[in-house]
């Protein structure tokens, strides 16, 4: 393994926080625009009752961002200020050349004038809008960030209630935000579905877009403005709808909504439900320009459903879904097969070589997943999308979290089993390790790829 750091370059202590900004990620939307990346304004955003003079975050060249806990031992870095031996989470971000620094944030009088100032925010959640924006949450704050220049808008002056939630309810990697093709922003808070626009940052605005009454657990949407979702009403009986960007509804049965997508092009909503003679399972099809609902006519024998928390993945052009709890991993799209299958469909056993998954993501042409091998030792396996072939990239590390850009290179944060100590890395397209930390030694709280 090639070890390389680069360790903490230039760890400044914090004076305050509030971000967001950022790009689609693979699983879609990639091409709504959530912002305007030539708002003008210096930052200090006009939304919400804020006296911080904060202006900007450093976050230049920034790859991935992540939030730490770490101890208030002196940091060695300009402008530090000492913060007692309690930990904290502060926020950090990891470039382009993997070097991993702690974001300094800019304060201005209002003449434009930099001061300093005693203001501690701190970070608890990063979430990635789209290619302009990226939302980070603070204890008592919650800011846009501008991705070109880090200036900062408030969004909301208390993160109760208002922060967007994981949505991570039965599909662990669907998507916290979402974005239209008109320049508006979807997420879930206080069980609603909320959108907001962002288009001017400086004056945001937001509304409920699910139904007051129903109380939402999790949802997908298209590129279109169509959710569909899950939860229940206020009769407290277990719901799925769509609800259409025009604001018709449509139920569909109780439990179908919990592990639904959208198609490669992101229009369409697919669920799992019952075929036509209710013998078994079968991919439902709901076409948003009838509003009619189709078997999407795959044969589906074999399937175990996922009995539990999964993942569905995109690559250029198929849809994998992924048991954590049974350990399967199918295709779901164009066609329907099993790649690792469960324990009584023998032939496809295990035939990934791993004994159990913990999570899983993916790019354009490859599919990532991490768990044990049959040895029992913890891998992330970089697997082929078009042949399903396995590559063990990393082993003898427990990946806490990791992130894969389009060009496949991966960052992630680890046990090493080796000498117990956590690390923080990144591996190249062509399956070169670097450990680019080993010094903070601690499980990050947040890890997102913001570019």
């Amino acid at each position: 393994m090639k070890k390389g750091f680069l360790g903490i370059l230039a760890l400044t202590l914090i004076f305050g926080m509030a971000v967001v900004g950022c790009d689609g990620d693979n699983n879609g939307n990639e091409n709504g625009n959530g912002g305007n990346s030539n708002g003008n304004g210096n930052g200090n955003g006009n939304n919400g009752n804020n006296n911080s003079n904060l202006r900007s975050l450093n976050i230049i060249g920034a790859k991935n961002l992540f939030i730490a806990s770490v101890s208030g031992q002196p940091l060695q870095s300009i402008n530090a200020r000492s913060v007692g031996n309690e930990s904290q989470n502060k926020l950090f971000k990891i470039t382009e050349y993997g070097v991993i620094q702690e974001i300094t944030y800019n304060y201005e009088d209002d003449e434009g004038n930099p001061i300093q100032s005693n203001e501690t925010l701190i970070p608890t959640d990063i979430f990635n809008i789209n290619q302009d924006y990226l939302m980070v949450v603070f204890t008592n704050s919650i800011y846009l960030l501008r991705k070109t220049d880090g200036a900062v808008f408030l969004y909301s002056d208390s993160s109760w209630n208002n922060k967007p939630s994981l949505n991570d309810v039965y599909v662990s990697n669907r998507r916290p935000i979402f974005n239209d093709n008109n320049g508006n922003i979807y997420f879930l808070a206080n069980e609603k579905v909320i959108k907001v626009n962002v288009q001017n940052p400086s004056s945001i605005t937001r509304e409920n877009y699910s139904p007051d009454s129903d109380r939402v657990s999790g949802f997908e949407m298209d590129n279109n403005g169509n959710i569909i979702y899950f939860g229940r009403d206020s009769g407290n009986s277990e719901i799925s709808r769509i609800r259409r960007s025009g604001g018709g509804l449509r139920n569909l049965s109780s439990q179908n909504a919990r592990f639904a997508w959208t198609g490669l092009d992101n229009s369409n909503f697919y669920y799992f439900g019952t075929n036509i003679d209710n013998t078994g399972t079968q991919i439902k099809k709901w076409i948003s320009l009838t509003n009619e609902i189709e078997d999407f006519g795959l044969d589906m024998a074999g399937f175990s459903g996922f009995g539990g928390n999964g993942y569905i993945l995109k690559t250029s052009e198929r849809i994998i879904a992924i048991s954590v709890l049974q350990n399967t991993v199918y295709e779901i799209y164009p066609d329907f097969k099993a790649i690792q299958g469960y324990a009584s469909y023998e032939p496809l056993y295990k035939v990934l070589g791993l004994n159990s998954i913990k999570y899983a993501n993916s790019s354009e042409d490859y599919y990532y997943i991490t768990g044990n091998n049959t040895s029992e030792n913890p891998v992330l396996l970089k697997i082929n999308a078009t042949t399903d072939l396995p590559t063990t990239v990393l082993s003898g590390y427990d990946v806490y979290k990791f992130t894969v850009t389009e060009d496949n290179i991966v960052t992630f944060n680890a046990l090493n089993m080796d000498n117990g100590k956590k690390v923080i890395g990144s591996i190249s397209s062509n399956n070169i390790v670097t450990i680019l930390d080993e010094t903070l030694n601690t499980e990050l709280t947040v890890l997102e790829r913001i570019n």
